[in-house]
């Protein structure tokens, strides 16, 4: 389906992708019965500090693939799927009203439901990529989640009002309502997926989200449409989009300036999902952050700068979760 584009292997020699993490499975108790959370979690159990990886809106874990290896072989990395993405559940949440479905606040709270079940996240460096990152902030407004928070990281992060990008634009509006009717789009959608239609707007996604289209790894889309086409994801997916942005967006950019973590902001400067110009307000609004711009990247540096953005990480977190090697040292291949 996707034998056009580049495997992982032209991209990266083995030493640095490493193998695929082991997918484990958490189930969390919940009104509708448990929801299975399926995650990635380099050394189960362990206690100390950690990275908490999270992923954008319709992705998955599988977007850390390119950064993994290096930074597991240094420290605890956990990536979950959110509920309603990934390969996670994606419950119909009959017990809540149609409007409290698949909310900013709903996902940031089984976000910390998540962490709170695995053991030994105490202190942890939260990671957000694109909308992972406006539900990272959104999560620091929990107390006794932020206590455990000791760094913010940022890549492409949502977070301020924007325009959205086609593949969410088409469900909002009067006329997405209609496309998104309860009564036949998930059925539809469902068909249309299961006979192969969602190949396209997986490549069209993921040609406007990257700089260089010829780049892009035949396993990533390979993986986005094993998410597209699994259970629920029609359902979830129309309720995500029609409820991204927060009631109270206004006061929660009016509160990014109060966050007193040390944070890095990491963006492409092509990206065209995400305003770039986003990056330096956040640098800007944030107490303590550094921005990192990379040229010739879009809006996934972790895949398309993944050994600059590997570098990165591990030169801001250092101080903050220890190691014996000294900051900055990269590793070889």
């Amino acid at each position: 389906m996707f034998n056009q584009f580049r495997s992982e292997k032209e991209l990266f020699d083995e030493t640095w992708l490493g193998e695929v993490p082991e997918s484990r499975t958490l189930n969390l108790a919940g009104p509708e019965g448990p929801s299975r959370i399926r995650y990635w979690d380099s050394r189960p159990g362990s206690t100390g500090t950690a990275l908490v990886l999270v992923h954008g809106l319709f992705d998955s874990k599988r977007v850390w693939r390119y950064v993994w290896t290096p930074l597991a072989a240094r420290w605890r990395l956990v990536a979950p799927d959110l509920p309603g993405m990934g390969l996670s559940d994606k419950p119909r949440l009959r017990h809540l009203p149609r409007p409290q479905r698949y909310t900013p606040e709903w996902l940031a709270a089984m976000l910390g439901r998540t962490i709170d079940a695995l053991d030994g996240l105490d202190d942890i460096v939260l990671v957000g990529h694109s909308y992972g990152g406006a539900l990272a902030l959104l999560a620091l407004r929990d107390e006794s989640f932020a206590r455990r928070v000791r760094g913010l990281v940022l890549i492409a992060a949502a977070g301020y009002p924007q325009e959205f990008p086609p593949f969410v634009a088409r469900f909002r509006g009067f006329f997405g309502a209609i496309r998104c009717c309860p009564l036949w789009y998930d059925r539809l959608t469902a068909w249309m997926i299961g006979r192969g239609h969602a190949a396209g707007p997986v490549r069209a996604t993921h040609r406007l989200g990257v700089f260089d289209p010829d780049t892009i790894p035949r396993e990533v889309l390979e993986s986005a449409h094993k998410v597209v086409s699994s259970p629920g994801f029609p359902y979830a997916s129309r309720y995500i989009a029609r409820r991204l942005v927060p009631k109270d967006h206004a006061e929660l950019v009016g509160q990014f300036k109060d966050i007193e973590l040390p944070a890095l902001v990491v963006w492409g400067r092509d990206d065209r999902i995400v305003p770039p110009g986003n990056a330096a307000r956040f640098g800007r609004d944030l107490r303590h952050a550094r921005v990192v711009m990379f040229d010739r990247c879009g809006h996934w540096p972790q895949l398309e700068k993944a050994r600059e953005t590997a570098h990165e990480l591990e030169h801001f977190a250092e101080p903050l979760l220890g190691s014996d090697r000294p900051v900055g040292e990269k590793d070889s291949g």
